[in-house]
């Protein structure tokens, strides 16, 4: 059965691991500052670009779904391909931190 979580909270969360230490680099050190705020960048590129396209941004298991859910999330993801950079050239967003 296909479940959808959606990527804007997760996204979120993961930028907040990084920056409190709970998410670390292979050799263990902590992630820098300047990553961080590509995450962030990535992040607000990401809201950005759903709430012009009122596209909504999901990911799930796919180990968990069959053959017809799997080419179902495959043609989302197409279609999240098409749009995405053209959402971006056409309305680039500045940096909001």
């Amino acid at each position: 059965m296909k479940v959808n979580q959606s990527v804007l909270p997760l996204f979120n969360q993961f930028i907040k691991d990084s920056k409190s230490g709970k998410r670390l680099k292979k050799n263990g050190g902590k992630i820098s500052n300047g990553t961080i705020e590509n995450y962030r960048y990535t992040l607000n590129n990401l809201e950005e670009f759903c709430n012009k396209t009122n596209f909504d941004l999901h990911i799930c298991d796919v180990n968990k779904l069959t053959l017809r859910e799997k080419k179902s999330e495959k043609n989302y993801w197409k279609k999240f391909y098409k749009k995405y950079p053209i959402a971006r050239i056409c309305n680039p967003c500045p940096l909001r931190i």
